[in-house]
């Protein structure tokens, strides 16, 4: 898919202005839609106007069509949620794509996603899922390793159902909630009218930070498309929320960001996710960040957790990480023995399954990683 993802590149960053004819023959139309899709990029294609395939544009033009819709019908049941947890003195604040799509992009639907994060504060959590219930949403069962977030879907009846991710740390890491903490996120919120008078959002520069880390993590341990898991590839809506990002920060912005991911340990994570926005798509990066960026230590806690190749590795990082005896046990107990419900979703088998046989056979599938990985 090398071929078809640098022309893509191409397109995007305005270098050509048609798919070359060698790959439409070597690639069939539904190969080359659904890298598209993969990407996230078929609004702008549609809107750059270029010359493909007929077949191939008008899979652009459906996909385009249905995103549109899809927004529409998404922002129909997320706003209202924003009066709801404001009655209940609920602070929240919305974070990566759809605070995104509400805020630097020119249409909400240019930005394709699937769901909407929200985060809240932990003491915050039960009037937060009293609002989203009265707002017609339903708890769904986390998956395991979920241990600080879980999903909220609605359905509209009218084709589209739509799914929060209500958080109450940044990231379920946490090594990685020492780097992003939920109380300045929270506390550094800003209003997000485009989508509702009292919706806000996350701080720009924090909000860059998370996204580095969310897309680093995907291109490590895999992003979820079309039912199976595709690791080692960037996205180039990625590559887009980094390229408009960078191209709205003020000069306070940059500077603050080099503060915190100095500090933090986060220079080699944002090295990556910069260049790869100005290498594919020619953002413009200030000297000085490009001076801090290639001059910065290159390994740092941050960096190896985010390059950990396997997931147990991520886990022992996390438990080295958690300083309170009994937080660490609690967090591997839920790790080790997930929920029933967990389990049977994981597993994919009915509440007639006795549940020993579930955890013996969770717990075999941890030993043999364990013995592979040499731990």
């Amino acid at each position: 898919m090398e071929s078809i993802d640098a022309a893509l590149v191409r397109l995007l960053a305005g270098d050509a202005s048609t798919l070359p004819s060698d790959l439409a023959e070597a690639y069939s139309v539904n190969c080359i839609a659904e890298r598209i899709e993969y990407h996230g990029i078929a609004y702008f294609l549609y809107q750059q106007d270029i010359l493909v395939p007929k077949a191939l544009h008008k899979l652009i033009r459906q996909t385009v069509h249905l995103q549109g819709l899809w927004e529409i019908s998404h922002r129909e049941a997320l706003a209202p949620l924003f009066g709801l947890l404001r009655a209940r003195g609920v602070e929240s604040i919305v974070t990566k794509g759809t605070a995104l799509a509400y805020s630097i992009y020119d249409d909400p639907a240019m930005r394709r996603r699937g769901d909407t994060d929200l985060l809240v504060r932990r003491r915050q959590l039960q009037p937060a899922r009293q609002a989203l219930r009265e707002g017609g949403w339903q708890r769904l069962t986390s998956k395991i390793g979920q241990t600080y977030q879980e999903v909220w879907r609605r359905d509209t009846g009218m084709g589209f159902t739509h799914d929060i991710d209500l958080h109450w740390n940044v990231v379920d890491s946490p090594l990685l909630q020492q780097v992003l903490d939920v109380e300045a996120m929270i506390t550094r919120r800003q209003p997000l009218p485009a989508l509702h008078e009292h919706a806000h959002a996350v701080d720009p520069v924090l909000g860059m930070l998370q996204g580095f880390i969310n897309q680093t993590w995907h291109f490590n341990f895999g992003y979820e498309f079309m039912g199976r898991s595709i690791a080692g590839v960037r996205r180039l809506i990625w590559d887009m929320d980094n390229h408009l990002q960078a191209r709205a920060f003020t000069p306070n912005q940059w500077a603050e960001l080099q503060d915190i991911a100095s500090l933090q340990g986060m220079a080699p994570v944002c090295r990556t996710c910069l260049y790869s926005a100005r290498d594919r798509l020619g953002t413009p990066l200030p000297a000085h960040i490009t001076r801090w960026l290639d001059t910065a230590t290159q390994e740092t806690p941050v960096s190896r957790y985010l390059s950990c190749k396997e997931t147990q590795d991520a886990f022992w990082m996390d438990l080295a990480a958690i300083e309170n005896p009994w937080r660490k046990a609690a967090f591997a107990m839920r790790r080790l023995f997930p929920s029933p419900d967990q389990l049977r979703e994981r597993y994919g088998v009915t509440e007639g399954r006795a549940m020993p046989d579930l955890y013996l056979k969770r717990l075999g599938s941890l030993g043999r990683r364990l013995l592979a990985s040499g731990r």
